[in-house]
């Protein structure tokens, strides 16, 4: 069975970092189990409150050239004016989750390098994930501690 698995890669005023990002993503050993879409969440430099600018405006429309350089056929979701970090992946996990009903997602912020499997390893989570309900959650690079 193949998972169809939308991946955000969320992107401010950094080409320079999303560039290896996406590097390392058409690098990806894909598991032929998965068939990955790819999402660039592209926040605006621009305030909406303001119209003063929050970042380098050049800068972030290089991002999305970068992108779309790597991958043509990739959906761009750029936003009108600055929603920051928060609210960007907010907007990404309601197009995913609430507008595709996708079982699984991936975010990945531009500065995110992966080994070249990553996605096998995902993959292999998802797999598990899916299966029980109680996981809402899981990741591929490293351990998490936290205390209640």
């Amino acid at each position: 069975m193949t998972l169809r698995m939308p991946i955000a890669i969320m992107s401010f005023d950094r080409p320079q970092y999303l560039q290896a990002v996406l590097q390392s993503l058409a690098r990806q050993h894909w598991p032929a189990t998965l068939e990955p879409q790819f999402f660039l969440f592209q926040d605006s430099a621009k305030s909406g409150r303001t119209g003063a600018a929050l970042g380098d405006e050049d800068a972030a429309a290089a991002s999305v050239r970068v992108f779309q350089r790597y991958f043509p056929d990739g959906v761009v979701v750029q936003a009108e004016h600055n929603l920051g970090v928060a609210r960007n992946f907010d907007r990404a996990e309601r197009v995913f989750f609430e507008d595709l009903r996708a079982e699984a997602a991936v975010f990945l912020e531009d500065d995110m390098v992966l080994s070249r499997y990553y996605f096998a390893a995902m993959a292999e989570l998802a797999e598990i994930a899916l299966r029980r309900p109680e996981i809402g959650m899981f990741s591929a690079y490293g351990l998490h501690h936290f205390t209640e």
